[in-house]
């Protein structure tokens, strides 16, 4: 099963790295973090919202 890009992304943009998304036409965007993506000591990424219930 694939992972859904945003939580690439997420993943990615946590670990201090910069992402960049191919929107087709030559159009690049700079990716910003999902606003209830958290990381976590051990590195992983959660989701505040889904926590939460």
């Amino acid at each position: 099963m694939a992972m859904p890009p945003r939580i690439i992304a997420d993943y990615v943009l946590a670990h201090d790295e910069q992402v960049f998304h191919l929107m087709g036409n030559g159009r690049i965007e700079k990716a910003e973090p999902t606003l209830d993506a958290v990381l976590r000591a051990d590195g992983s990424v959660i989701y505040s919202s889904v926590v939460a219930g």
